[in-house]
């Protein structure tokens, strides 16, 4: 994710040579556990997605997070009820219909 994310090159890039990478976390902010969204039940329908849709999905939109794609991680280390497809995910099932 690149909320807030900074690219710095100290140096020019050399094709062959050997790059390091070096992350720095600045901060951790920690988000509020999300609450159960109401829906209207005579307009809602139902998609159960796959880990592998959920997978692929995330690999095609390059959104490596994987509370969009692995539920036991979403819910010990993440602290969700389950897993978070993305909006993008979303409106492609919805738009799909």
């Amino acid at each position: 994710m690149w909320a807030g994310g900074d690219l710095q090159f100290h140096a020019p890039l050399i094709t062959g040579a050997l790059a390091t990478k070096v992350t720095t976390i600045k901060t951790i902010t920690p988000k509020p556990k999300p609450k159960a969204a109401r829906t209207d039940e005579n307009l809602s329908q139902t998609h159960r997605f796959t880990t592998t849709e959920l997978f692929r999905y995330s690999a095609l939109t390059m959104n490596g997070h994987r509370i969009h794609y692995d539920v036991d991680y979403a819910r010990s280390i993440e602290g969700y009820t389950g897993w978070s497809p993305t909006a993008r995910c979303w409106r492609s099932v919805i738009l799909d219909r």
